[in-house]
């Protein structure tokens, strides 16, 4: 007989291990791109709590189109598609997959059995997991097509005359992957964009020459601005913006944040400002709260109201930790908030997107008052928790600081240079540290070195 202890022991482990086939499987379902190099990405279109249905998307250079697999759940997962039947289970603490039926297809008996069936195990075995599917909030097909266009039409220019002292190969196509992401996501929309913090503008230069209206807003304009075409140039303002002095942007129905810093946490508010249609894309890099660097703790992030249910990141990082601070924002000025992982060269790839609101009441004129004073409420309550002494937020002044010693004029740092060397020259030799490399020391302070010659070192004895 068991004990009830060592019962619960059991069932507790049995579940962990349940949990980590789930986490196995998810990282197949949601990305198979990470395991299969001919796959671009997938998508769940429906799901229930028995089956879900996925479209799977092939790269381009395959000449693949995209298909459908409907699959059922449980402690069996059957995936089924046109071309092939196979099933995953655990079996003996290992997942096996098993095909039923197959005829000629993406997804190969040989490649499911000698390929995907080790990865699913060493997922299992570290206990790996998916966070964020990346582009699930587009169509993944129209997105490659896209792609390619913008990296074919953009790239090669830009990065044969970029003027910047970034590296343009991460740069120019972070900034294609953004458009392009932006483009698909608006679809047919009419949209007239604010692209608040856009540094080198490349993001406006982009959406501006697909034929989108809008314009670019930075605290400093940048050397590049000069290669842009005249008419794009006139959309990229050096304005020094201070939110709290702001009153939105009645003009704008999209508001965008990539990399925006400081003005991260103030997009959603001032799309909530800008009027009741206005929507926002925001990608947070550098963790700014409202006035200052973003450490206010989590036990402070539980101002939202009860009728609004944020699905948290599950990430334990301080990263994680912001992006839901951002999700509570967007929240609170009632926007639903969407996470979505870009397809970009950038460890910072998260973004979030508010386009829906949460009560279609705060859509309606009449009603977007309540809306605007939810938010000053927040402003001010945030305020009061900020440690800072000095509780406003800080405009970036226009001149770039320089923190490093990048701008320190020659002859200081010559007469460092000369200060160090001779208070190292003046040294004596370290008789034991010599010894520790199989070096002598004589006793007139002569080292001899491996090739048996001695140095003098110059130093007097």
């Amino acid at each position: 007989m068991f004990s009830p202890l060592i019962k619960a022991r059991n069932i507790n482990q049995s579940l962990q291990m349940d949990a980590r086939f789930t986490a196995a499987l998810s990282i197949w379902i949601h990305k198979p791109q990470v395991v299969h190099k001919d796959v671009f990405a997938s998508s769940v279109v429906s799901e229930t709590d028995e089956s879900f249905v996925r479209v799977v998307y092939p790269k381009l250079r395959t000449g693949i189109s995209e298909f459908t697999e409907v699959c059922s759940k449980g402690s069996v997962y059957k995936f089924s598609s046109i071309s092939i039947t196979y099933i995953v289970e655990k079996t003996n603490g290992r997942i096996r997959v098993s095909v039923l039926d197959e005829s000629s297809g993406f997804f190969h008996s040989s490649w499911l059995k000698d390929v995907l069936e080790q990865k699913l195990n060493l997922w299992y075995s570290c206990d790996a997991k998916v966070n964020i599917p990346s582009l699930s909030l587009i169509d993944c097909r129209q997105y490659q097509l896209q792609y390619e266009r913008l990296k074919n039409t953009y790239g090669p220019t830009l990065v044969k005359n970029w003027s910047e002292k970034t590296d343009p190969m991460k740069f120019v196509y972070e900034d294609i992957g953004i458009a392009c992401y932006l483009i698909c996501l608006w679809k047919n929309e009419h949209v007239n964009f604010v692209d608040l913090g856009c540094g080198n503008g490349l993001l406006t230069y982009i959406l501006t020459s697909e034929g989108f209206t809008g314009i670019g807003i930075d605290v400093r304009k940048r050397h590049i601005w000069k290669s842009y075409p005249l008419y794009i140039q006139q959309r990229l303002k050096e304005i020094s913006l201070n939110p709290e002095d702001v009153c939105g942007f009645p003009q704008a129905n999209w508001l965008i944040g990539n990399h925006s810093d400081e003005l991260t946490p103030w997009l959603p508010i001032l799309a909530c400002k800008s009027g009741p249609s206005c929507k926002l894309f925001v990608l947070p890099c550098c963790p700014y709260s409202l006035f200052g660097k973003f450490n206010i703790p989590k036990s402070s992030l539980s101002f939202l109201p009860d009728d609004i249910n944020v699905k948290h990141i599950t990430e334990s990082s301080r990263y994680g930790t912001y992006l839901n601070y951002i999700q509570q924002i967007l929240a609170i000025c009632r926007f639903v908030p969407e996470v979505d992982a870009l397809r970009i060269p950038s460890t910072k790839r998260i973004c979030i997107v508010g386009r829906d609101i949460i009560d279609s009441k705060y859509s309606d004129v009449n009603e977007h008052s309540d809306r605007l004073s939810a938010v000053n409420k927040y402003i001010e309550y945030e305020r009061d928790i900020t440690s800072k002494p000095n509780k406003t937020f800080v405009v970036r002044p226009p001149t770039e600081v320089s923190y490093n010693c990048a701008k320190v004029s020659k002859s200081v740092l010559d007469k460092i240079s000369h200060t160090v060397f001779k208070a190292l020259l003046i040294c004596k030799p370290d008789k034991y540290n010599l010894q520790s490399h199989n070096l002598m020391l004589s006793d007139d302070l002569k080292v001899r070195t491996l090739d048996n010659r001695w140095w003098n070192p110059g130093v007097n004895s």
